[in-house]
């Protein structure tokens, strides 16, 4: 008999997740900080590697860099809520889930684009 609970509702995954290597900073309200290693993205949340464990429920701001179209680069910036946070067996890391509470206009349309070409190999027009 399999025990596991499946997510419901609002608990279930937005959106698909495209994986995603790139380098994070999660600024933890009182002003510390942690950098991290993204693990996937997508336009709900994303999951990272942390070394040290937040809190589930807990607000944070994200900062991350997305790779654009033609070389470019665009530092996104988020407020995301902790979803979850597990400690890994083969590493002393954390892995952490973030859904995304807000992006600023200039962020969404670069998460959209990277999104985009990830998934199809090339952005809509209207979001470039």
């Amino acid at each position: 008999m399999n025990n596991q609970v499946w997510p419901t509702g609002d608990e279930r995954r937005r959106s698909s997740r495209i994986p995603w290597q790139g380098h994070l900073r999660v600024l933890l309200p009182g002003g510390a900080a942690q950098d991290g290693r993204g693990q996937d993205l997508s336009f709900a949340g994303m999951s990272c590697l942390l070394p040290h464990p937040l809190e589930p429920g807990q607000v944070v701001s994200l900062r991350f860099d997305l790779p654009l179209p033609r070389g470019g680069r665009q530092r996104a910036r988020a407020q995301g809520r902790v979803r979850h946070c597990r400690a890994l067996r083969s590493e002393p890391l954390w892995r952490t889930g973030f859904e995304f509470l807000h992006l600023d206009p200039a962020s969404a349309r670069a998460l959209y684009t990277f999104l985009a070409l990830a998934r199809h190999g090339e952005p809509s027009p209207a979001y470039v």
